[in-house]
């Protein structure tokens, strides 16, 4: 600005120094009209600067707004967005706890044909063929559904194929005799199976578990020795077994032993469990154990403490037991929340439990959510008979996949099937 305004004045000074004559005059006048008038422009254009410095700061203040609106606009998103995830987790969780609620519910409603359908067996008729059973104890069943019975007095186990009703012997004599070498059985009661369909069984006369590998014709020695004792290497009618999948350990409930020992892979000399301190009601006795039954979601064992009329369930690795259902002054009765000598139990994947109870002649469901009252979804509860609604001092149980019910309905030689519906 400085220098445009020096030269203003230098024209000015320049045109004051020349003489007036004629065209030299004018000549002078016109330039210095023209220098006026190039100023002047340069002048404009100064304004022309200053007009667009002018707008260059509204711009950048326009721009700074702009960018701090957006900056805002920018955090205006990341907390809708932020906001928008924790309220679909919130909607998840909610539908979640939602289904959750719902499967409880349908738990609880969960029904069965109270009409059972014998699948093994002639009704009241015991015998030796393979159509017949004898006083059956347990069942269990493969992957297939195909079902193993343990027949107590034809000393054998039988195999039924799904949907077939003849049996075929897996582990002891066919023609229903006894013995003591590794190819018989003597009242075999409680069977499991493992993965590759080995049957375990307490070979209960013969005082040991064997086990019979699929398809073979002799079993091998899983515990005991058929001599009678107390130590961890023997056995005293042991009564039920029960397996581990994931450490392919097996456990056996001793009715005279009073207790519940654990048998490593390869290993004949059991740990401990629970009981083994004589007979009694204290977390450290049990009162004639009838059976077991592993429970891979808790890693713990329920016990069916038959001559407590309750279930107790033992943590592996701890020697006490805590109550679960029945009494725990070990009082028999018939109401939804006692029991007369159970025998059998078992867990579906929800942690329901059912309970064979035995003298009362009925199934007890006891829901998940209450282990207090018990229903009856087979049987009728202390009536004893042998149409398809009745069962008759049934021993053991089993589920399949569906939830079906399969019961050994052992007073009347049979075993019966109860839909889920």
């Amino acid at each position: 600005m400085r220098i445009k305004i020096s030269i203003r004045k230098r024209s000015v000074d320049h045109g004051r120094s020349r003489t007036t004559k004629g065209n030299r005059n004018h000549r002078h006048h016109h330039r210095f009209n023209s220098i006026l008038t190039s100023n002047s422009t340069k002048i404009h254009h100064s304004s022309d600067f200053h007009s667009k410095n002018t707008d260059q700061v509204n711009t950048f203040h326009k721009k700074t707004k702009k960018t701090k609106l957006h900056q805002w606009m920018k955090k205006g998103c990341l907390i809708g967005f932020i906001s928008s995830v924790l309220l679909t987790i919130c909607i998840i969780c909610a539908l979640l706890f939602s289904r959750k609620s719902d499967s409880i519910n349908k738990l609880i409603l969960l029904r069965w044909n109270t009409t059972g359908t014998t699948i093994a067996g002639l009704t009241g008729q015991s015998g030796s063929n393979a159509s017949q059973l004898n006083a059956p104890w347990d069942i269990a069943l493969d992957s297939s559904n195909n079902f193993y019975v343990s027949d107590y007095y034809n000393h054998r186990v039988q195999k039924f194929i799904k949907d077939s009703s003849i049996g075929i012997t897996v582990a002891g004599y066919g023609n229903g005799s006894s013995g003591t070498n590794l190819s018989a059985l003597r009242n075999p009661l409680g069977i499991v199976l493992d993965e590759n369909q080995n049957v375990y069984i307490a070979d209960l006369t013969n005082q040991r578990i064997v086990c019979w590998s699929n398809g073979a014709s002799v079993g091998s020695l899983i515990a005991g020795n058929g001599t009678i004792g107390n130590t961890s290497n023997l056995l005293d009618y042991p009564y039920g077994v029960t397996y581990d999948r994931n450490s392919k350990a097996i456990y056996s409930a001793e009715y005279y032993n009073y207790r519940v020992l654990r048998f490593s892979r390869n290993n004949s000399t059991g740990t401990l469990i629970t009981g083994g301190n004589g007979l009694g009601l204290s977390s450290t006795q049990l009162y004639w154990p009838h059976a077991v039954h592993f429970d891979s979601f808790t890693n713990t064992v329920l016990v069916v403490n038959t001559g407590a009329n309750n279930i107790v369930r033992s943590i592996v690795n701890s020697t006490e037991w805590t109550f679960v259902l029945g009494d725990l002054n070990g009082l028999s009765g018939n109401s939804s929340s006692e029991l007369a000598s159970p025998t059998d139990v078992t867990v579906d994947p929800m942690g329901n439990i059912y309970v064979v109870d035995r003298n009362n002649h009925r199934i007890q469901f006891f829901s998940m959510d209450s282990l207090i009252n018990g229903t009856t979804i087979a049987g009728k509860g202390t009536v004893s008979g042998s149409n398809a609604t009745l069962l008759k001092t049934p021993s053991s149980l089993t589920l399949d996949n569906q939830l079906n019910l399969y019961v050994v309905d052992r007073g009347n030689h049979r075993i019966q099937k109860f839909e889920r519906y």
